[in-house]
């Protein structure tokens, strides 16, 4: 039997949130999350095992939603342009981090190695403009720079890279 489990999402990039279904029994990667339409009742039940012990409807929960976003009225369509957002912001990161040559520590990394991997990337940060363009803001560490031309060139491979989108992102 299905165990469908409501999680919410909240992305670092903006202040809405989300809810999104999905069923807890599947592994991670069969896994069909849905987004929950927020003006339709949700169904809550108390298990014990596999036995529902309790079922009845309740009210959807107030979702945030950010001035940013706010002109989208239709949930879907907001819930893409966050996840667009977001996801923009996360692969730039990803970008930045490969055109360096270098990636993040592991979990389980030692100090040493938490300490090269700063010592290339200090801050990443980020920002939108009024038109959601995306401005992206990095310090580098002591070991690695980039001249006018590399950054040029970084701006370059973003704004040919299909999945983040030409014009979406400026580098400063």
């Amino acid at each position: 039997m299905a165990h469908i489990t409501t999680n919410r999402w909240n992305p670092d990039t903006c202040d809405c949130t989300f809810d999104l279904d999905f069923d807890s029994d599947l592994p991670d990667d069969q896994r069909v999350v849905t987004l929950h339409d927020p003006t339709t009742p949700q169904w809550k039940r108390l298990w014990r095992g596999t036995t529902v012990l309790e079922e009845h409807q309740e009210a959807p929960a107030p979702l945030k939603i950010c001035p940013e976003h706010a002109a989208l009225t239709d949930f879907r369509v907001r819930y893409t342009a966050v996840l667009t957002e977001n996801q923009r912001k996360n692969r730039v990161q990803s970008r930045l981090q490969t055109f360096l040559g270098v990636t993040p520590p592991p979990a389980d990394a030692t100090v040493e190695e938490e300490r090269t991997y700063e010592n290339h990337i200090k801050a990443f940060s980020w920002a939108f403009d009024a038109n959601r363009r995306l401005d992206v803001r990095y310090s580098l560490g002591t070991r690695l720079s980039l001249d006018t031309q590399q950054k040029a060139d970084f701006q370059a491979l973003l704004d040919a890279d299909a999945e983040i989108g030409a014009g979406k992102v400026r580098v400063l």
